[in-house]
């Protein structure tokens, strides 16, 4: 969901705060499934771009044999 910018998200007379914090901060809350996280990084590997959710993913996996 993108919020609607008001005027106190006005950064400059042409720009507005376009990052959702609660959607990204969702996805720093998401849980880490370790044959998901494999997946993405060979993904990565293959010069692929991510996704934010998927780079969400890669920020939380936090197990050493990840």
């Amino acid at each position: 969901m993108v919020a609607t910018p008001t005027d106190t998200d006005r950064l400059s007379r042409q720009a507005f705060d376009f990052i959702d914090e609660d959607y990204l901060h969702g996805l720093l809350d998401s849980a880490v499934d370790a044959t998901e996280v494999r997946e993405i990084l060979a993904k990565s590997l293959s010069k692929t771009a991510l996704a934010v959710e998927e780079t969400a993913k890669l920020v939380n996996a936090n197990e050493p044999d990840l």
